[in-house]
C-alpha cells in the first residue's frame, strides 16, 4: 500500500478548521505550480507528458474511503490549473472493492458538503450524478457515472472529483 493511504480524508479534515484561501484545490498544490514543483510534493507521480497540448502527471493509488483513486495533475503553459481524482472499473477491473460505487459516492459527497457547504448545482441523469461546489475561485465537481441502466454488456462505473482554479493564479489547489 502506498504512503498516501488517507491523504484525501486528512486533507478534508485538516482544512475544514482552517481559513480557506481563494482557489483551494487539492492536497498542498497551488495553481500556477510547474511540473517540477508537483514532482517535489509527490515523488511517485509520473514524468509529465503532453496530451492535446496540455501536460499531465499521474499519481496512482490514492486511498479514499478504502478505494484506490488516481490523481491527474493538468498543466496549461507549464502552470497547474486542475487536479482530478478518479476511479473507474473500465481501467481498473478491481475498482469498487470496499463497497458499491453509489455508497462511495455518497461518502465523498457528504465530506465535500462538510467542507464546502451546500452545492451550487446538482444534476442527475439516467447515467449518473454531478454535484458542483465553489469555494472562492475554485470549482469542485463530484461526478458519478454508471451505465448499468443502459442495455449494454459493458457496464462502466466511475467516480471523479475535480478541483479547478482559474488559469494563471498562484492559489492553493
Amino acid at each position: 500500500m502506498k504512503k498516501y493511504p488517507y491523504i484525501f480524508m486528512a486533507f478534508l479534515w485538516a482544512t475544514a478548521a482552517t481559513p480557506t484561501f481563494a482557489g483551494n484545490l487539492w492536497q498542498n498544490t497551488t495553481s500556477g505550480m510547474n511540473p517540477d514543483d508537483v514532482k517535489k510534493l509527490y515523488p511517485d507521480a509520473t514524468t509529465p507528458r503532453e496530451i492535446d497540448g496540455q501536460k499531465t502527471m499521474l499519481l496512482k493509488n490514492i486511498m479514499i474511503f478504502d478505494e484506490k483513486f488516481d490523481a491527474i495533475f493538468y498543466f496549461r503553459s507549464e502552470r497547474l490549473t486542475k487536479v482530478t481524482l478518479n476511479i473507474t472499473n473500465a481501467l481498473n477491473p478491481s475498482a469498487f472493492q470496499a463497497r458499491i460505487p453509489q455508497a462511495t459516492f455518497a461518502l465523498i459527497r457528504d465530506e465535500l458538503m462538510k467542507k464546502y457547504g451546500q452545492p451550487v448545482n446538482t444534476r442527475s441523469s439516467l447515467m449518473g450524478n454531478n454535484i458542483d461546489f465553489i469555494k472562492n475561485d475554485t470549482s469542485i465537481e463530484l461526478t458519478y457515472y454508471d451505465t448499468s441502466n443502459l442495455s449494454s454488456n459493458n457496464v462502466t462505473r466511475s467516480i471523479s472529483i475535480t478541483y479547478e482554479a482559474p488559469d494563471g493564479g498562484n492559489t492553493p489547489l
